[in-house]
């Protein structure tokens, strides 16, 4: 990464402390404006609570952080290509719903 690179997150308060600020400065790591609190315009933040779930309910809890590493790598791949597009592809949706709810709750 470095200079022109653009970063997207979710305004999480450890992402707002002063050292991540001086290493993007630093590295010239542009933020993007993006609304806080916002996991219905992040199709990853759905995908994640898919994985958990699987892993919750596929798998014995995990021994370890290796272990869980390996169940959320497995449920991960096994996740279909069209469920991963569907989510992509929902997003013309989604931000046109969080426009007419003026940045409130929507369905997503």
């Amino acid at each position: 990464m470095g200079a022109g690179a653009m970063l997207q997150d979710d305004n999480a308060t450890p992402h707002r402390a002063r050292v991540v600020q001086d290493v993007l400065q630093r590295q010239q790591i542009v933020r993007m404006n993006w609304p806080a609190r916002s996991p219905d315009l992040a199709p990853i933040e759905h995908l994640w609570d898919i994985i958990g779930r699987r892993v919750r309910d596929n798998h014995p809890p995990p021994a370890d952080v290796d272990q869980l590493f390996r169940f959320l790598q497995q449920e991960w791949t096994a996740i279909p290509q069209q469920m991963l597009q569907n989510h992509v592809n929902s997003m013309r949706s989604r931000i046109g719903e969080c426009l007419a709810a003026r940045g409130g709750h929507t369905r997503y």
